[in-house]
């Protein structure tokens, strides 16, 4: 890493720059009203000549990536894990009222799980 940072700062101490500011540079004028005017819209018809030349796409090539992925999403929500996997119990709630149980005292809740059909 530091020697391509010092190959780097070679380099650049190596090249020579060359930077001229005129003399005038404070004393030229300022661009009128008129001129910014001009200038603007010279930009907003340039831009939107550029927005007339790309295509318009077709709103179904757009989506078509998410029909697939929401498919392939509710494909693997509808799969049934197995009961000592991670997402075992994604079917299955662990908590007895609003007291959630996790770790070695959620076990009950993985054999009602697995006895309800629940997970494999």
């Amino acid at each position: 890493m530091y020697l391509a940072a010092s190959i780097l700062a070679a380099q650049l101490a190596a090249a020579p720059v060359a930077v001229t500011i005129p003399d005038n540079w404070a004393a030229a004028p300022a661009p009128s009203r008129k001129e910014i005017t001009v200038a603007v819209r010279t930009i907003i018809a340039e831009d939107q000549a550029k927005q007339a030349e790309v295509p318009r796409r077709h709103e179904a090539d757009t989506l078509r990536g998410d029909r697939y992925d929401a498919f392939a999403a509710s494909f693997d929500e509808a799969a049934v894990p197995g009961c000592l996997r991670p997402d075992g119990l994604k079917r299955q709630p662990t908590s007895i009222g609003p007291i959630g149980v996790s770790g070695l005292l959620a076990l009950p809740f993985v054999l009602v799980a697995k006895l309800r059909g629940k997970c494999n």
